[in-house]
């Protein structure tokens, strides 16, 4: 059943408006019609199924059927701050975090960070990245969208991180691995680094925020892959990629 993002969240036997590029997509791709039933998703964690009453050239309304709760959201919040990284790879990064089950996306700028564009074009790309995020919930069937935060720098970051109660820091410098199943947290913030890597100086800095260093294992990842790795790590261990 195809999925649609709705803004706010409804009851069941309410009728809503479907209007813009869904509605299009509905009637000229789909090519829907009256009595068709179709998915719909809000960013409250809730699901519906409703069928199509009427379809005009200005809006698709839909008499909703049904409404549960999601089952597919992690019974923890994983917060991913990603440094920012040159090309598309943001985009791709946050593809697959939103799949894995992340709650929250925080871009931010570290010392080796290479591009650095300027607020029009960030404020672009962060539009970008809600749209890729909502794209993303449709195709895994998620019941919430990650929220895309404002783009920081390094120590806005590290004041964002008060908020948070288990805070990890993945550094290929780092010896040993922290996974503890025994440990309990509901909001977790992970940060990897750029291409080049965290500065010494900035490690520093995490260890006076109350930040754990943990590794990767021994070989060097890129930082796309450090981000699917340390993310699906975190799922393991404390959300819901495991039995245990």
């Amino acid at each position: 059943m195809r999925r649609f993002f709705l803004e706010n969240s409804f009851e069941i036997n309410q009728k809503i408006s479907i209007k813009s590029t869904d509605a299009k997509h509905i009637k000229n791709v789909l090519r829907c019609n009256i009595d068709d039933i179709l998915g719909f998703f809000d960013n409250d964690g809730y699901e519906y199924t409703g069928k199509i009453l009427s379809l005009s050239k200005e809006a698709i309304e839909v008499h909703l059927l049904s409404k549960e709760v999601s089952k597919t959201e992690s019974p923890v919040d994983i917060i991913v701050a990603q440094s920012f990284l040159k090309d598309k790879k943001m985009d791709t990064i946050l593809r697959h975090l939103t799949e894995l089950g992340i709650t929250g996306f925080l871009p931010f700028f570290s010392e080796r960070s290479v591009p650095s564009p300027d607020k029009k074009r960030l404020r672009k790309r962060e539009e970008r990245w809600s749209k890729i995020a909502i794209e993303s919930v449709k195709q895994c069937e998620r019941g919430k969208v990650p929220k895309i935060y404002a783009t920081s720098s390094f120590d806005e970051l590290m004041e964002f991180s008060k908020e948070c109660d288990l805070k990890i820091v993945f550094w290929e410098n780092e010896k040993g691995n922290f996974f503890d199943r025994e440990k309990k947290a509901k909001k977790i913030l992970i940060i990897i680094g750029p291409e080049g890597g965290f500065s010494e100086g900035e490690i520093r800095k995490t260890d006076l925020f109350g930040f754990t260093k943990t590794t990767l294992g021994p070989r060097i990842l890129k930082a796309e892959t450090a981000a699917i790795a340390a993310t699906t790590l975190t799922q393991y261990f404390f959300g819901d990629l495991s039995n245990n």
